[in-house]
């Protein structure tokens, strides 16, 4: 993804994105196992695992609101949703994901979900979930604005099930806490909290656009 950046790439080859992390899997798993000729079917029991990326650049075209050719199955709005037209804008945000970690966009107290596959209501992971390295076709999402006052959320599904879109304690805690953004120490604090049944993995990268901290 580095090196399609470096290159000036208006839109990212997620295919390929995916396919060379889903080699690395099967590189390591046959280093570790001294088997050359291991493949994904075989490394996958070991070394399984969702992936969700995210590249936010400078805005500059103002009508990039078509998926890139490379990702058929893009999802979500590019444009907003107030009906009042263009509104100031930022940042580009491209992302996409294999499996269940999810992308959302912190507004307004709503975590509006970007791009990630969806578990049950009640929070159960399923057997279904889809991951490196057997399966390389991501989930994409529209290239979209990220304004300043929203805050890019990218995480695993052991945070984003217990927000529940903001409306539980949790959601709404962090909605409020994390609108601006806390020091490190708030910032672990606030993914330490405790709730029954909700105990899976918890790890979150946040982007405050604008922000000076």
């Amino acid at each position: 993804m580095a090196r399609q950046l470096d290159e000036g790439a208006g839109e990212l080859d997620w295919t390929e994105i995916f396919e060379q992390a889903a080699w690395a899997l099967v590189e390591e798993h046959r280093r570790g196992r001294y088997d050359a000729d291991a493949d994904a079917r075989e490394a996958a029991p070991a070394l399984a695992t969702t992936l969700v990326v995210a590249a936010l650049t400078p805005e500059q075209d103002q009508n990039a609101d078509h998926p890139p050719e490379q990702c058929p199955d893009a999802i979500g709005p590019a444009k907003g949703q107030n009906g009042r037209g263009p509104e100031p804008r930022t940042l580009r945000l491209q992302t996409a994901a294999v499996g269940d970690s999810p992308v959302l966009v912190l507004t307004q107290d709503t975590f509006e979900p970007v791009v990630g596959e969806t578990d049950d209501a009640d929070g159960l992971v399923g057997g279904g979930v889809r991951a490196l390295p057997r399966h390389t076709r991501p989930t994409c999402a529209k290239p979209r604005s990220l304004r300043r006052g929203s805050v890019l959320l990218v995480c695993t599904d052991g945070l984003a099930l217990p927000l529940a879109n903001g409306i539980g304690e949790v959601g709404r805690t962090l909605a409020r806490e994390l609108a601006d953004p806390p020091d490190i120490v708030d910032f672990a604090r606030l993914l330490d909290f405790s709730r029954s049944t909700y105990d899976d993995d918890r790890t979150l990268v946040a982007v405050w656009p604008g922000s000076r901290s």
